[in-house]
């Protein structure tokens, strides 16, 4: 049958009733996807949503923000110029000194099911860092520099979150 050369293959009576269903089930859909991406938002977003510093000598070394942004997690990171020994312990091993660098924007953030990955790229950088935040309870998490060049480690960085109304300045 060609439905082109049948202008009124459903009938009269059928018409309307069939664009209704089609609406209630396209909006049903809709709703669904949207609850979806913002039920993923809730449960792996909201506790990461806030600032939370890593802190070296008394010091803050690293700043991370994290905000719901039209129904996904987005966030900056600010950090302090510091060295690590990457070919030896991996840990910290100079501040610079200085302020915490101008904000840069967190990149492909995603929740693989246990930890929150994103990507961060300074602007002289002409390659992205990669990270891993593992939440160890609400108020702390582990941040961990991942895909190092082969020979290469890093330790975590401990971060603390701030609570609501605490100053977010640089020590």
């Amino acid at each position: 049958m060609n439905l082109l050369t049948h202008t009124n293959w459903m009938g009269k009576g059928r018409g309307r009733p069939f664009a209704i269903s089609a609406a209630a089930v396209l909006s049903v859909i809709c709703f669904g996807v949207s609850a979806y991406s913002s039920q993923v938002v809730h449960s792996t977003g909201l506790r990461s949503t806030g600032t939370w510093k890593a802190e070296h000598e008394g010091k803050t070394i690293l700043l991370l923000e994290f905000r719901p942004e039209r129904g996904t997690l987005t966030g900056t990171i600010r950090a302090m110029d510091f060295e690590i020994d990457l070919k030896g312990t991996g840990a910290v091993k100079q501040l610079r000194g200085g302020p915490l660098s101008e904000p840069m924007p967190l990149m492909k953030l995603k929740f693989d099911g246990e930890h929150l990955l994103f990507e961060s790229k300074e602007d002289d950088d002409s390659a992205s860092t990669h990270w891993r935040m593992d939440l160890i309870d609400p108020n702390r998490a582990d941040l961990q520099w991942i895909e190092l060049p082969s020979g290469f480690k890093a330790q975590p960085f401990h971060l603390t979150k701030e609570t609501e109304g605490h100053s977010k300045s640089a020590n």
